[in-house]
């Protein structure tokens, strides 16, 4: 898996995330590209650029069939808004729902909390950023055509996985973790199946 973050001083836009993961991916037919979050959209786009075999988006949102594209969806870009100081610096990602447990929770940031020296080594990988770089927008060409599964392990996205199941023409079936553990999976009843450490996901064409 390419590591930008290891090739840049500081996190590039939004907008250019796509180019430099171009610049470090061999083309091949086999690919299957896989989102985490907000990479669920870098993926449909990276998809319409490489031969992709399909693409798996794992706990994100679904991106739009087409055009524009921020890297949150609109609620948490408000909450992101909110958190960020006058000059518009924003802590760390893993500091965001330190006053609201129960987020933190849902995300699995209490497990991590246990270890106080593990969450100094996660937290010192972590870029700072300020909240004009989630202002910033990509534009999907057409992406549909390419075959496309969804992983859920968080209820915080309950959303998208319904949204999946209904471009599936399935219901869904649910059992229970935090994020981003991988031992709940929402599912449809697969058309491909692939086995993940707790369940399968849906390949919908």
């Amino acid at each position: 898996m390419p590591d930008i973050l290891a090739q840049c001083a500081v996190p590039p836009a939004w907008s250019d995330w796509t180019r430099h993961l171009l610049d470090q991916i061999t083309p091949s037919e086999e690919l299957i590209l896989v989102g985490h979050s907000s990479a669920s959209a870098l993926v449909a786009d990276l998809a319409t650029r490489l031969p992709a075999r399909a693409i798996i988006i794992f706990d994100g949102d679904i991106p739009p069939p087409e055009g524009r594209a921020g890297p949150v969806r609109p609620a948490l870009h408000d909450f992101i808004r909110s958190i960020a100081a006058s000059d518009g610096t924003l802590p760390v990602w893993s500091r965001w729902f330190s006053r609201h447990p129960d987020r933190a929770a849902i995300i699995g940031l209490d497990h991590l909390a246990l270890d106080p020296v593990a969450l100094a080594e996660f937290e010192i990988g972590l870029p700072r950023i300020t909240i004009g770089w989630f202002n910033d927008v990509i534009h999907l060409a057409p992406w549909h055509h390419v075959p496309a599964g969804y992983v859920q392990t968080s209820p915080i996205y309950d959303h998208a996985s319904a949204e999946a199941c209904l471009a599936c023409g399935e219901a869904a079936r649910n059992s229970s973790a935090s994020h981003p553990e991988s031992d709940r999976v929402r599912e449809c009843d697969p058309i491909t199946r692939a086995r993940t450490r707790g369940g399968k996901q849906r390949l919908w064409d």
